[in-house]
């Protein structure tokens, strides 16, 4: 199987740090990209992430660049749901 994703360990366990957690997983979640070309291919409406949303024991992690904080806000008060938004500054810096 191939592998497509591949973490820095010492920026995974510094994330891990700052979200100080050992008692649930963590999850990433990215719902939409902006790319003209394939975006609609790999896009998918945060409402569709509802049910995976509901499993208990994950932390959902924000990673999406450019993500409406209103309409994260909204949607996880309209379902009882909680994502961590974290700064996009943040995101990016651990990222590059």
């Amino acid at each position: 199987m191939a592998t497509f994703l591949i973490s820095d360990k010492s920026r995974t366990q510094n994330i891990r740090n700052k979200l100080a957690t050992k008692k649930k997983l963590i999850c990433g979640i990215s719902w939409k990209s902006s790319s003209d070309q394939i975006g609609s291919n790999k896009s998918i409406e945060l409402s569709n992430l509802k049910e995976l949303l509901q499993i208990p024991n994950i932390l959902f992690v924000n990673i999406q660049y450019e993500a409406n904080t209103l309409e994260v806000i909204n949607f996880c008060n309209q379902f009882n749901l909680k994502i961590l938004l974290m700064h996009r500054f943040y995101l990016l810096k651990m990222i590059l």
